[in-house]
């Protein structure tokens, strides 16, 4: 909805407009919108009606913020920013490799309690969202962000649907525990559902995808159909594909494609062992 608000400024009226959006159903994000010249081009040239600032944003985070329980499509382009996602919303891109969201150097929010994780796109606050059909690349920046998360959930349920999941890894590829690709962690009591399908995810350093929670916090799995790239061989850490680990975590781990997860103890004194598909006390099918 939309409405004249009218301050008075040294006892003068001055009109402005003022955009309540959260009851949007729609809004636009295009990383070539500026101003309202620039969003009226695009209308001209597709036969639509966006407003900037209003349903029209240059960046994922304003569009995001803009709505509640609706859905915010991603034009192609590469936005360079953390996305914090608190409210229920769909994130659409136009095409892996076509929409990408980057990690920005230095990542500001985090999540966790006695460690904290820090995610490119965080999903958190209880919210039930989904991301599809885009790229998130770390870009190899987890040197400056201990605890390097791609896609993160905090007590919060959804997910990822047809997306690259990218560069999760220190510059250059080192032994630090860190660098999961989809990473949730629940605890506040709540039974949630997280789905992740036909997403790719390579590049990372530790864990392709960890789906965890407390023992109070039953969580529901689907993880179907994804491609899970570790990186072979190696002797630098010890790495795992997909992870699942709750006491009361049910569902679905299958269809997925595993391969690269390798670890050359032969010099290591602690002989660690990487596994594909780690279930530490799910019952999952």
């Amino acid at each position: 909805s939309s409405g004249a608000h009218y301050p008075e400024i040294g006892g003068e009226i001055t009109a402005a407009l003022y955009f309540t959006t959260n009851d949007l159903e729609v809004a636009l994000v295009d990383d070539d919108f500026v101003d309202q010249a620039a969003v009226d081009a695009y209308n001209a040239a597709n036969g639509t009606n966006y407003t900037w600032g209003y349903d029209a944003f240059a960046t994922v985070q304003g569009g995001v913020d803009a709505v509640t329980g609706s859905t915010v499509y991603v034009n192609p382009g590469v936005y360079e920013e953390q996305v914090v996602i608190t409210g229920d919303v769909q994130v659409i891109g136009s095409g892996r490799g076509v929409t990408t969201i980057q990690s920005p150097a230095d990542l500001v929010v985090s999540f966790g309690a006695s460690t904290q994780n820090y995610p490119v796109v965080l999903i958190q606050n209880a919210a039930i969202a989904s991301i599809s059909d885009l790229t998130v690349d770390g870009l190899g920046r987890g040197n400056l962000n201990y605890r390097f998360v791609g896609i993160g959930f905090s007590d919060a349920g959804g997910g990822v649907y047809n997306c690259d999941v990218l560069n999760i890894m220190d510059t250059p590829f080192s032994g630090a525990q860190h660098g999961v690709g989809i990473y949730a962690w629940n605890d506040d009591g709540t039974a949630r559902t997280i789905t992740v399908e036909g997403c790719l995810v390579e590049g990372f350093q530790k864990t392709g995808m960890a789906l965890n929670a407390n023992d109070a916090s039953p969580l529901t799995v689907a993880v179907s159909g994804n491609t899970v790239n570790g990186a072979g061989a190696t002797t630098v850490t010890a790495q795992n594909g997909i992870q699942v680990w709750c006491n009361t975590a049910t569902g679905t781990v299958e269809d997925n494609t595993v391969t690269g997860i390798a670890y050359d103890n032969t010099s290591a004194t602690t002989k660690w062992v990487a596994t594909s598909i780690l279930n530490y006390y799910a019952d999952l099918d």
